[in-house]
C-alpha cells in the first residue's frame, strides 16, 4: 500500500546540502519521503486501540490471556498434587513394543518402574506378526508402478534382517517359544522378498495370496503374545494393588499415553477397568494421545482433574442444565456443546446442509 505524501515540502526540513558531508552519500534524496509522511497517517497506523469498540475486544483478549496463564499454573500444580499415579506406557524410551512399562509415582517421591512382559516371548511374537505389515509399507507404494526398482535397497536390507532374526530364533534354547510358527512366518516373508529381488519386480498377486495363507499363523502368535502379556501384567498390577492397600488404591489415577490406532480401545484400559474400584473406572483412567514426557503427563492429569473441580463448584449439579455443564467440562466434550448445537444445526439448515426435521429433533433433545 502506497504511503500518502505531502504535496509540498515543509519549511522545517533541511536540504541535503545542510547535512554533514560524511552523511551525504547515505542520504541522497531518499530521506525526504520518510519525513514527509503525514502525521495523521502515522497516528492511524499506530493507534490500534483506536476506539471504544475495539478497546473492549482487546481488553477481553488480554483478560483471557491473563486467565489462561493462571489456568496453566493451576493445572501444573494440581497435576503434581495427585498421588498415587500409575503410567501405563507402551512407548517408553528404549522400551517401545515390549508389552507396556508401568511407572508408579507415590507422594513420598518414590518412583518404581516395571516391564513385566520383558520376561516373556511377547516381543518375539509381536515383532514376527508385524512382519506382514512392515513388508506392506515397503511395497504398497509401488502398487501402480510394479516394475520400478527404487524399492530394492530397502527391501534387501529388511529381507536380510528377517533372515538374521530367523536364524536367531532357530538357535534359541527357549523351550516355551513357538519356534515352528515364528520360523514359518519369517521364512515366508524372506522367500517372497527374495523372489521379488530376483525378478526385479513386485508380484502383488503373490503377496495377497501369501497374506491369506498365513493369516492363521498371524492369529496364532498374536494370541500367544497377548496371553503372555495379560498374564504377567495382571499379576504385576495386582501386586501393586495389594501393596498400596484399599485406601491408596482407591485414589490411584492411571494415565495411558496412546497413539491413534489404539486410542479408542486398548488392553491397558481393559486391565485397569477391571482392577480399579468399579466407580473409579470412568473417572480415574485417563487416555490421551498428547503426553510424551513426564511434564506432559502431569499437566494432562492436572487439566482433567482440575477441570472437574472447577466445573463442580462453578456449575453445580442441581438441575439437568447444570449437570450437563459439569459433565462436559469434566469429560472430552466441549463445555459449550449444549448451547452450540442448536445454533450450528440452524446454520446448517439455513444452508441446506441439514434436514429440517432432523435439526429440530436434535435441538429439542438438547434443550430437554
Amino acid at each position: 500500500m502506497a504511503c500518502p505524501l505531502r504535496a509540498n515540502k515543509p519549511e522545517n526540513i533541511q536540504k541535503s546540502d545542510e547535512f554533514p558531508d560524511a552523511m551525504k552519500p547515505w542520504l541522497g534524496d531518499d530521506f525526504q519521503p520518510v519525513l514527509n509522511l503525514e502525521l495523521d497517517y502515522l497516528k492511524d497506523v499506530a493507534a490500534y486501540r483506536k476506539d471504544s469498540k475495539l478497546e473492549a475486544k482487546l481488553a477481553c483478549r488480554e483478560l483471557n490471556k491473563h486467565g489462561r496463564a493462571n489456568y496453566a499454573r493451576f493445572i501444573e500444580h494440581v497435576g503434581r498434587n495427585i498421588y498415587p499415579v500409575i503410567i501405563a506406557n507402551d512407548h517408553e524410551e528404549n522400551y517401545s513394543g515390549v508389552g507396556t512399562t508401568f511407572t508408579l509415582l507415590l507422594e513420598d517421591g518414590t518412583e518404581e518402574k516395571v516391564t513385566p512382559a520383558l520376561a516373556t516371548n511377547y516381543e518375539v511374537y509381536k515383532s514376527t506378526a508385524h512382519t506382514f505389515l512392515q513388508t506392506s509399507v515397503l511395497i504398497t507404494p509401488y502398487f501402480r508402478n510394479p516394475t520400478a526398482t527404487s524399492w530394492m535397497d530397502a527391501v534387501t536390507k529388511y529381507r536380510d534382517q528377517v533372515n538374521i532374526t530367523k536364524e536367531a530364533v532357530q538357535k534359541s534354547s527357549d523351550e516355551t517359544l513357538n519356534k515352528a510358527t515364528v520360523v514359518e512366518i519369517l521364512t515366508a516373508i524372506s522367500t517372497f522378498l527374495t523372489e521379488c529381488l530376483k525378478n526385479r519386480r513386485i508380484n502383488f498377486d503373490d503377496w495377497i495370496r501369501m497374506n491369506r495363507k498365513h493369516f492363521k499363523h498371524i492369529k496364532t502368535i498374536m494370541s500367544a503374545a497377548t496371553k503372555s502379556q495379560a498374564d504377567v501384567n495382571t499379576a504385576a498390577m495386582l501386586k501393586w494393588k495389594a501393596r498400596l492397600g484399599p485406601k491408596l488404591w482407591r485414589d490411584v489415577h492411571v494415565i495411558i499415553p496412546t497413539v491413534w490406532p489404539v486410542a479408542a480401545k486398548n488392553t491397558r484400559q481393559e486391565l485397569f477397568r477391571n482392577i480399579l474400584d468399579p466407580d473409579r473406572a470412568e473417572t480415574h483412567i485417563i487416555s490421551s494421545e498428547f503426553p510424551r514426557d513426564m511434564n506432559d503427563i502431569r499437566r494432562l492429569l492436572g487439566r482433567v482433574v482440575g477441570d472437574r473441580v472447577v466445573a463442580r463448584f462453578v456449575f453445580g449439579d442441581e438441575t439437568p442444565e447444570r449437570k450437563m455443564k459439569t459433565y462436559f467440562l469434566s469429560s472430552p466434550i466441549d463445555v459449550v456443546m449444549d448451547d452450540a448445537l442448536p445454533h450450528w444445526h440452524n446454520a446448517l439448515r439455513e444452508h441446506g446442509e441439514l434436514d429440517e426435521g432432523q435439526s429440530e429433533e436434535q435441538n429439542s433433545d438438547v434443550e430437554k
